[in-house]
């Protein structure tokens, strides 16, 4: 390997751009051998085969032959940040620019959870996007890892309850800044949603998910009240949401969910409305096999068993034939649909409202199935989310609100 220039240092850790006599243009992290961390161990259980596409992949580990520095040969992840690309952009943007790289990054980080790893750190400036339009994570530092497990033990893949506040200061979970006990796969989550609310607004959610943020009060009060979180966050700013799809915001709300037991999964986040144009994208490289014997084994039997579970066998016939029923059921001119039009109706009439036939495609089923029509829901709870907003911050608060604009931020880490 031969050394072309210095790229960064960090931690630990020095970044070099190499040239390898193999594999061409490759990145080279240094740093002591004894003070190889986290971020090594989980790259090692991450090589998988075929590699992940959205994932950094570790193809060399060696240490010197005086045992003092270790050295990882990584593949270049791509020309420049996600977090770049949004600023050049200079502001938010489309659903058709962000699909495509949601749905990417989502892929890896299902990847990264079937492994044992939770990255910790997910935030703009560690996706990195090639020239083609690929997305790969970088960057595991902060990364933690769960224990393999016999199934006799509980859970092949188990996380340990974690404590230490780890991440980058606008993505990090409320239950992390809270000093924990959390779930490493939550937060994920949570800056996943983060993630996505800045691609798709240009502006950060929270300065902090913590109680100095008044923007993360008038949140905790929005969703106490059942309001949409992405609504309260502008309603802040007095900004509309029309640019915003009723099916990103449903997912938004999901993923920035203040309690992270009712937080969407990262399932539900690959089955929701709005991913489902590139669902292939997001479940195509579910099958990739790790590497890691032990890990291939641990999978291989918590597989079986899952299998052999035959409750869980009959729980998906039953869905299924629900599934089939319910899509006959609603099907133009049966039953369920012509019930559905009939209520829908009748709540227009009493809203004194003529909504178009464009309007009531998705509406209609939405009513009958006990959920309020999105167009309704925006118009009822805009004033009422006004009134939240001054009621949390005060009629000075409102007028001096300004959104936080997507600035570069260094990761945190410690111990409360």
């Amino acid at each position: 390997v031969a050394v072309d220039n210095h790229i960064t240092d960090g931690g630990f850790k020095s970044v070099y751009a190499a040239t390898h006599a193999t594999l061409g243009p490759v990145v080279v992290s240094c740093q002591g051998a004894h003070t190889v961390n986290q971020e090594w161990i989980a790259l090692r259980r991450l090589v998988s085969e075929p590699p992940h596409p959205h994932v950094i992949s570790l193809l060399e580990h060696l240490i010197d032959d005086d045992g003092g520095t270790a050295f990882a040969v990584l593949p270049l992840a791509g020309v420049q940040e996600l977090f770049d690309l949004l600023i050049n952009g200079a502001g938010a943007m489309a659903d058709d620019q962000i699909l495509p790289i949601f749905a990417q990054t989502l892929s890896g980080v299902r990847h990264l959870h079937r492994l044992g790893v939770a990255h910790l750190d997910i935030k703009l400036e560690n996706l990195m996007i090639a020239a083609d339009g690929t997305i790969k994570i970088i960057d595991f530092g902060l990364s933690a890892l769960a224990d393999l497990q016999s199934p006799a033990q509980g859970p092949a893949l188990s996380f340990h309850a974690m404590h230490s506040i780890r991440g980058t200061q606008s993505y990090v979970a409320p239950e992390v800044l809270a000093g924990g006990p959390y779930d490493p796969c939550a937060a994920d989550v949570w800056s996943l949603g983060c993630v996505l609310f800045a691609l798709c607004s240009g502006f950060f959610a929270f300065a902090q998910a913590a109680a100095q943020d008044f923007r993360f009060a008038v949140v905790v009060a929005a969703q106490a009240e059942g309001h949409s979180t992405v609504r309260a966050i502008y309603a802040i700013y007095q900004r509309p949401t029309h640019h915003l799809t009723p099916e990103l915001i449903d997912l938004l709300d999901g993923m920035l969910l203040v309690n992270p037991r009712a937080r969407l999964t990262l399932d539900d986040i690959a089955t929701s409305r709005w991913l489902s144009p590139m669902s292939a994208v997001v479940l195509t490289h579910d099958r990739v096999v790790p590497r890691d014997p032990t890990l291939w084994r641990v999978r291989a039997r918590d597989r079986w068993a899952r299998a052999r579970r035959p409750m869980r066998l009959f729980g998906r016939l039953g869905a299924m034939l629900l599934s089939m029923y319910d899509e006959v059921r609603y099907r133009p001119g049966n039953s369920g649909m012509n019930d559905a039009a009939a209520s829908f109706w009748a709540h227009a009439a009493q809203q004194d409202e003529k909504p178009s036939y464009r309007s009531c495609s998705a509406d209609v089923v939405d009513a009958d199935r006990g959920q309020p029509s999105y167009r309704s829901k925006r118009k009822a709870l805009t004033p009422d989310l006004n009134e939240l907003v001054a009621r949390v911050l005060g009629d000075a608060g409102v007028a001096s609100a300004t959104p936080l604009p997507v600035v570069r931020q260094r990761a945190m880490s410690g111990k409360m």
